[in-house]
């Protein structure tokens, strides 16, 4: 199988270049209108999605549904059909050929209708109840509310049956229209865009889901129906070769697909991260309800989000104008891999509300904060996803392995989104926690992402055994060689001096707990509260201190292997790519930034010690980040063993 050749676009105008793809041909102005018609589709297509998972969860809590209930209609019933159709329709897309539309647009055009009709039902749905409750009267009683419960269960299913073919084939299109040279790039704006219509939902819908549910529903409609209509009208998709009558044959039914899919080891830990990652998000549906348990309000949790997500939206424009270059460089499949231990670590830093209850404006304003300080590294690790799975699934069957991957994560989340609901009601209930339950959710995401974070350190180690950044090859079985032959493009080694000067910055992560819990116990001292200044002194400078020798020693190994290396000798672990540290760094003192404001916020008398029992648990975070720096210089040993100077 020979690499696609790009045209040579040396010395020629910006309107005589020419950029192709799979046999499209595109001026500049032609790609510039392919690019705003898919990302038009994506505006409308998130704007109109986040209703049902947003506002759903909260109708059918003031129906008077129970955890249980909400957890299966929210969740079970997509998961059923992620399971089956999800596959299906990938593994029918990538073989599918129409004169017309291509292989991806049909799955989205012909499920419109019906797709939209749901909409309409779940507007309608307590007029519905009503009417069937009095029809059925006669022979049943039920109450209103109870059938209105019913039959958003019933509607749930049609429309998570016409998602599956939407959600199955929006993202594998421009991986069909878009140049690879250009992926990364179009991926972050893909990623801004939706970003920007979560900030229009947050901010102008979500508050009132359920004053004005009715009318928001048929203005959902709307605007899925145009955007996504234009998009398909006017989109020109490649046209690919029919398969050949043997390769039908061979390639045809469910046994192919298993044995395409699920042969070789590598992907499955591809599967399983992704899996794991989805089972810890699966409690995203009672985050609303965490949230109020809190101290929120509606409209201190929709302000919440909405801030965030404009300032995740104008930091994910500086990513696509700057960072998409260095994510190429510095190898997607690394930076997400190595990405998702930080990601674990990051998760463990929302675990604090677990255990403490500052009043609800202090937590919001520390969310925010730590919110646009984790966004410096999340933004670019979320970026990333998607060129990763585009350098490790061949093309060939793309589809059919997102497909694949599909099945095996919701058939994990079938399972386990029941689970959690039974787990926070028998919390709720048994144990009487009342909505304090909710806060286990904090715990539960964590536990789940450093799993995920397991299956992508095996996957990204089993990748470098397959080639990695010199030669990787997709495991292929399809395949006579059983192996299909991807792209290679150049790297960024780790620097040694970039290296060293990322290293300060961890230097400050690790000190400034040391130093502010002294300072910090002044600051009490100065505020006549005497029992937080001996806390601060007694309880988290001692930790802190302890931590710092830790880091001494890591700091001191990952120097020494830069020297052996230097010296012709190999390094007793992997060194760190300098991109990675910064990143992560930044996030992290950013946080420690966080971290001083909430402590100075804290420090009053009537708030005893909470302000130092917070800064020993923020001690305990750096802890598990500067393990994940070891953990990262051992996932590298016997592969990373150059350095630039």
């Amino acid at each position: 199988m020979e690499t696609p050749v790009l045209p040579d676009n040396a010395g020629k105008k910006w309107l005589e270049k020419r950029y192709t793809c799979e046999g499209l041909t595109y001026t500049l102005p032609q790609l510039l209108w392919t690019s705003f018609l898919i990302l038009l589709g994506f505006f409308c297509y998130t704007l109109a999605l986040a209703f049902v998972p947003s506002i759903m969860p909260l109708k059918l809590d003031a129906l008077g549904a129970n955890s249980k209930t909400i957890a299966f209609i929210m969740t079970t019933i997509g998961q059923v059909f992620n399971i089956t159709i999800c596959p299906m329709v990938s593994y029918q897309s990538d073989r599918y050929r129409s004169k017309r539309w291509g292989r991806r647009v049909p799955f989205i055009l012909y499920t419109m209708p019906m797709f939209c009709a749901s909409w309409l039902l779940f507007a309608f749905v307590d007029k519905e109840a009503s009417f069937l409750s009095a029809f059925l009267e006669k022979w049943v009683v039920i109450a209103p509310t109870t059938m209105a419960i019913i039959l958003i269960a019933l509607i749930m299913v049609i429309y998570q049956f016409f998602l599956m073919y939407v959600g199955s084939v929006i993202y594998y299109i421009y991986n069909d229209t878009i140049p690879a040279q250009f992926l990364a790039r179009f991926v972050g704006a893909v990623n801004v865009v939706c970003q920007c219509a979560s900030a229009c939902f947050n901010f102008f819908i979500f508050k009132h889901g359920l004053t004005h549910y009715t009318s928001l529903l048929i203005l959902t409609t709307v605007i899925y129906a145009v955007g996504l209509g234009l998009m398909c009208f006017l989109l020109e998709e490649p046209r690919f070769p029919p398969p050949t009558t043997v390769a039908k044959k061979k390639e045809a039914g469910l046994v192919a697909f298993l044995k395409e899919s699920f042969s070789h080891p590598f992907y499955w830990y591809a599967y399983l991260s992704v899996a794991a990652m989805a089972i810890a998000g699966v409690v995203g549906i009672f985050a609303v309800f965490r949230s109020q348990n809190l101290g929120m309000n509606l409209e201190m949790i929709g302000n919440l989000n909405g801030y965030a997500g404009i300032c995740a939206t104008c930091w994910t424009l500086v990513v696509v104008a700057v960072g998409t270059t260095f994510i190429d460089r510095w190898h997607p499949v690394r930076f997400y891999a190595v990405g998702s231990i930080f990601i674990s670590v990051l998760a463990a830093v929302h675990i604090k509300w677990f255990f403490f209850s500052p009043p609800a404006q202090i937590i919001w304003w520390i969310s925010l904060f730590t919110a646009l300080a984790s966004m410096i590294f999340t933004s670019f690790w979320g970026i990333s996803s998607m060129p990763m799975l585009m350098r490790i699934f061949p093309k060939s069957r793309f589809g059919q392995l997102c497909g694949a991957q599909a099945m095996l994560r919701s058939l994990t989340v079938l399972l386990f989104s029941f689970l959690v609901g039974v787990l926070i009601d028998f919390l709720k209930y048994n144990c009487q926690l009342g909505d304090f339950a909710y806060r286990y959710t904090f715990i539960w995401t964590w536990c789940w992402q450093v799993l995920g974070a397991y299956f992508y350190i095996r996957m990204y180690r089993e990748w470098l055994k397959l080639g990695g950044f010199s030669g990787y090859k997709a495991p292929a079985p399809w395949l006579a060689g059983k192996f299909e032959p991807m792209v290679v493009t150049p790297i960024k080694s780790p620097s040694a001096r970039l290296v060293k000067q990322a290293l300060i910055l961890f230097d400050l992560v690790v000190a400034g707990p040391i130093i502010g819990a002294v300072c910090m116990s002044l600051y009490a001292g100065m505020k006549q509260i005497p029992a937080l200044g001996h806390a601060y002194l007694i309880l988290a400078f001692p930790v802190a201190l302890a931590i710092g020798v830790v880091w001494f020693f890591i700091r001191k190994g990952i120097l020494r292997d830069i020297e052996l290396i230097n010296k012709g000798l190999p390094p007793r672990n992997g060194i760190p790519h300098h991109g990675i540290l910064f990143l992560v760094g930044t996030c992290f003192l950013l946080l420690f930034g966080c971290s001083v404001f909430q402590s100075w916020k804290l420090t009053a008398r009537e708030f005893g010690t909470l302000a130092a029992r917070m800064w020993f648990f923020e001690s305990l975070i750096t802890l598990l980040l500067i393990s994940g720096v070891y953990l990262y210089t051992r996932i590298e040993r016997g592969f990373s063993k150059q350095v630039e100077a």
